[in-house]
This record gives C-alpha cells, sequence and structure tokens, in this order.
C-alpha cells in the first residue's frame, strides 16, 4: 500500500471530551460507505489495516499533542494505573496498531500496559462494517468477550479503541473489565468517533 503523508490531519482535529461517558475522541470519521470519506477516513483505515508505519506514528503524536493532558489529569483524578486496548472483532485478535499505541501510552504515562486482559471470545461482526441496526447491542457485545479474572484493586484504566460506533463495544469492555477485573472507573480514549455527538 502507498504510505500517505499524515502531517496535515491535526488541522482536522476536533477534539471531543464526554464527561457523562468519561471518554476523549480526536477526529470525527466518515466511514467509507457514507460516501464521504476524506482524509481522517483514509487515516483510520490505514490504522486499522496495521499497513502504514507512518500513519502509526501519526497516532501517536496526536495522542501525545491532543490528548496528553486529559491522560494525565484522569490519571490523577481517577487514579490510572492501566492501559488496555479494545480486542478486535475477530476472535483472540488485537490490531498490531492497537497494541503499539498502547505500549506508547503506557511509556509516555508511566501506566502498565495490560495486554490480553480483554480477549474476544468469538469473532463478531465489525461496527464499523455494519449498517447501524447490524451493529451489537451492549449485552451482545459483552456476552463474545473475555477477561482475565484479576484484581486491579479500584485502580483506574485507560480503555484504547480506534474508533467509537455507537460506543457499545467500549461500553461492553468497561463492564467487563470492572465485573472480572475489579478495576475503579474507566476512561475511554479513541482516535475518532463516528455518529457520537460531542455532549
Amino acid at each position: 500500500m502507498e504510505t500517505l503523508p499524515w502531517i496535515n490531519i491535526r488541522e482536522k482535529r476536533s477534539v471531543c471530551w464526554s464527561w457523562d461517558s468519561l471518554s476523549l475522541s480526536l477526529f470525527v470519521y466518515k466511514t467509507v460507505g457514507s460516501g464521504q470519506a476524506d482524509e481522517i477516513s483514509k487515516f483510520i483505515i490505514a490504522f486499522k489495516s496495521s499497513d502504514d508505519d507512518e500513519c502509526l506514528k501519526a497516532a501517536m503524536v496526536e495522542i501525545y499533542e491532543a490528548a496528553g493532558e486529559y491522560i494525565e489529569g484522569r490519571k490523577q483524578e481517577y487514579n490510572c494505573r492501566y492501559v488496555v486496548p479494545v480486542p478486535s472483532s475477530r476472535a483472540h485478535e488485537i490490531s498490531r496498531y492497537s497494541k503499539a499505541v498502547c505500549g506508547f501510552i503506557a511509556r509516555i504515562f508511566h501506566l502498565e500496559y495490560r495486554e490480553g486482559l480483554l480477549f474476544r471470545e468469538w469473532t463478531v461482526p465489525s461496527s464499523h462494517m455494519a449498517a447501524y441496526w447490524q451493529r451489537l447491542s451492549v449485552k451482545e457485545q459483552s456476552d463474545s468477550l473475555g477477561c482475565r479474572k484479576t484484581n486491579l484493586a479500584g485502580a483506574g484504566v485507560i480503555l484504547f479503541d480506534d474508533v467509537r460506533n455507537t460506543g457499545n463495544t467500549s461500553q461492553a469492555c468497561r463492564r467487563r473489565l470492572r465485573d472480572d477485573a475489579k478495576c475503579g472507573e474507566v476512561i475511554r480514549l479513541f482516535l475518532a468517533r463516528t455518529q457520537v455527538e460531542c455532549e
């Protein structure tokens, strides 16, 4: 795949923090199927396909520059000690770039990266490719997820995912982490959001 220059994406930032859902997203993503795909859409697709290392570098820069203050603030406020990636829609897989971003967040913000804490027990339809009415509910997402039994002793977690569609996947991950890993608050961090208005 041809490497695209991502240097101009910072001009397209649309940072949105929601106190209600304790979530932060950095861009607005227009799905390819919408017919409105733009540079951010291409950026997110490149991130999802994990085949453009310049895209990964750009994602890390954006997280550091646009989300760093929020991560530090929530880290203090909610005693966040861990960072965890949202599993792929495919069974027992996590995006290579999501792993890399979580490792980066852990190093820069002095958190512990818990790869494999959350996992997908069986493959489910990919939310970003499905029509709105075909997307799984929070319960359906939760049923497909597993979480290794552990005790995080009420510490907060930064949960990273590339795109927020309905929010059902990350909400299901939050439930699993709180029920099975005994964590405290879960702060959700997304590169982009679709069909979700800033509150």
